[in-house]
């Protein structure tokens, strides 16, 4: 419907510059009577031509804003193909159109005059806004045909470049808690590659999902303009727990196409990679140490991490747990860890002692760690491989025969004496 109305609104338009034409020529020795868009004369004037068209001239044009565009006309003699100087008129009307194709209103003005004879209409887009805009254009001279065009134009938005593409795909990063990461986005005019600023809007909207990928958590945020027209998103990555994040840009200046980028964040915790010293011996799931009654054991563990080339991992908490009670690892060296396991009160008199318990390791921004153990405390030795209950066991009854046999004798002695 609103089409219907523009085109008879154009259709009036052109009828208008029609009666204007007669009633210019009117007082003129070579009346003449227009016909509709053909430009063809019912009266003696001399044929003309507008850019090579003997009709009614008809063009349409995507302009972007802010761009000085020329429009030349070239009005010439049919027989002598000669642009024809010195017009008595030579003007035109410019209607604005909305996106929905309302008519909001009409400018008019003169043509400019080229060396060449040409007609030009020099349109600067800047002082004019986005939307569709008719231009009807007036040419005539006394004595010759007069003609008319009409040049359809679309001011666009200006394109732009993220980061020297049109369109950016999505970001992925994974992270390890701790670490610092920042994101760096340029947005270009396309046509001249400048980084624009002083923008309307560079904001972020994050986004922190569950394991699910919903939203159980979001915020907004300011992208920062750099020294060199840059804009950095700063998420403060080294204090953000654990977890997915979707981070969402959006940048944006008026007359400019505005860009978006989205990214997904993984912050994951840190893992230990730790070697754990000889007298550890694997079994199953869990570790075992042996050591033998009144005898002290060395525990050393080894710390690096492996998301930062296995340097030495510092400053790491390691705690033994048996019984519940607690006994700390000292910090020997970068990254090494020592305790000295005493077994001076454990009663292993009578048998061996089998004492479970766990090692934990964490440290800030790591997943803790937990080692299964069990220290086998061994009975008393009297020398290497004989406990020192057994030895009795042996050594006493063997004393006690001996004694007897002794008392005994002595005994017997005494009565052949008597």
């Amino acid at each position: 419907m609103t089409q219907d109305k523009n085109k008879c609104y154009i259709t009036v338009l052109i009828i208008l510059f029609i009666v204007y034409n007669i009633g210019i020529l009117s007082d003129s020795k070579n009346t003449k009577i227009p016909i509709g868009k053909t430009g063809l004369s019912i009266s003696g004037d001399r044929q003309t031509l507008i850019n090579g068209s003997i009709g009614f001239y008809e063009a349409s044009f995507n302009i972007y804003i802010e761009e000085t565009v020329n429009f030349s006309f070239y009005y010439t003699d049919l027989e002598t193909n000669t642009t024809i100087s010195n017009l008595d008129n030579q003007t035109y009307f410019l209607h604005k159109y909305d996106t929905l194709g309302n008519h909001l209103g009409i400018e008019n003005g003169t043509l400019l005059t080229a060396i060449d004879n040409s007609t030009i209409l020099d349109l600067d887009t800047e002082f004019l806004s986005l939307g569709n805009y008719v231009i009807l254009i007036y040419l005539n001279k006394v004595g010759y045909d007069h003609k008319n065009a009409m040049i359809n134009i679309h001011i666009l938005n200006r394109p732009t470049l993220i980061n020297d593409v049109i369109n950016l795909g999505m970001i992925n990063e994974t992270i390890y808690k701790g670490d610092a990461l920042n994101f760096t986005f340029s947005y270009k005019d396309y046509l001249t590659g400048i980084n624009l600023t002083n923008l309307d809007e560079k904001s972020y909207l994050w986004e922190k999902l569950d394991n699910d990928g919903n939203v159980i958590d979001n915020g907004i945020g300011e992208l920062i303009l750099s020294i060199n027209n840059l804009y950095i998103l700063d998420f403060d990555t080294q204090n953000q727990p654990s977890g997915n994040f979707s981070l969402t840009v959006l940048l944006r200046k008026i007359n400019y196409t505005q860009k978006t980028a989205i990214i997904k964040l993984s912050i994951n915790k840190r893992n230990f990679n730790y070697v754990l010293s000889n007298n550890f011996i694997k079994k199953g799931i869990e570790y075992r140490i042996n050591v033998q009654k009144d005898h002290s054991v060395i525990l050393l563990i080894n710390l690096t991490d492996s998301a930062k080339s296995f340097i030495p991992l510092e400053n790491a908490s390691i705690i033994l747990t048996i019984g519940g009670n607690n006994y700390e690892f000292k910090e020997i060296e970068e990254g090494i860890y020592k305790y000295e396991f005493l077994t001076d009160n454990i009663n292993a008199f009578f048998e061996p002692i089998s004492l479970k318990g766990v090692i934990t390791i964490t440290k800030e921004n790591f997943d803790p760690e937990v080692i299964k153990i069990t220290i086998v405390v061994g009975m008393l030795e009297v020398f290497p491989g004989m406990p020192f209950f057994y030895f009795l066991n042996i050594v006493v009854p063997f004393f006690l025969i001996i004694s007897g046999l002794i008392l005994y004798r002595y005994k017997l002695n005494k009565r052949r004496k008597d």
